[in-house]
């Protein structure tokens, strides 16, 4: 199994922020890429 790190910052950002919204700010990405990072460590 081979996961990426963007995704595992992605998965920090989450947990750190309480919200995939507000992951997606601190991370300057849209919400919708920080859920498919997330759904692809959970399909994983």
């Amino acid at each position: 199994m081979q996961v990426s790190l963007d995704a595992l910052e992605t998965l920090d950002a989450v947990v750190r922020e309480g919200s995939f919204a507000g992951a997606a700010q601190a991370l300057h990405k849209a919400q919708s890429a920080v859920s498919y990072a997330v759904r692809q460590l959970e399909e994983r």
